[in-house]
């Protein structure tokens, strides 16, 4: 799957898609597939580099699970409720030496710890 000298879609740096291992899939995996593949892709975009996607999926997530219904937003994010790994950015940020969980981290978690954490999807009904 090594793939050497990809150029970048969105930068055109290039980049390598590495493999990484999966021992619950017992195969390899490009290292893209460990971040979560909900955004909505046009024909037009293709491979992108790590710093590229990563700031892809950061900017682009809280404005499309804000943009769908939060039982389709449960529902994606539930395809991901294994994933114990945190993308920062993604998951989570870094704010004055705290970690501030986003949106997406408390809906693959799927429930409302009772916190009142700033970015929880739930409301009180749920």
């Amino acid at each position: 799957m090594s793939d050497l000298g990809k150029p970048c879609s969105q930068c055109g740096a290039e980049f390598s898609c590495g493999e990484v291992s999966n021992p619950l899939l017992e195969k390899e995996l490009c290292w893209c597939q460990s971040y979560p593949a909900v955004l909505p892709l046009t024909a037009e975009q293709n491979c992108r580099c790590p710093s590229c996607l990563q700031q892809w999926l950061a900017e682009g997530l809280p404005n499309y699970l804000q943009a769908i219904t939060h039982e389709k937003a449960l529902q994606l994010a539930g395809g991901y409720s294994n994933d114990s790994s945190l993308q920062e950015g993604i998951d989570f940020i870094i704010e004055d030496g705290n970690y501030v969980f986003s949106v997406w981290y408390h809906l693959k978690r799927g429930y409302c710890c009772g916190n009142g954490c700033r970015h929880c999807p739930y409301t009180k009904e749920d």
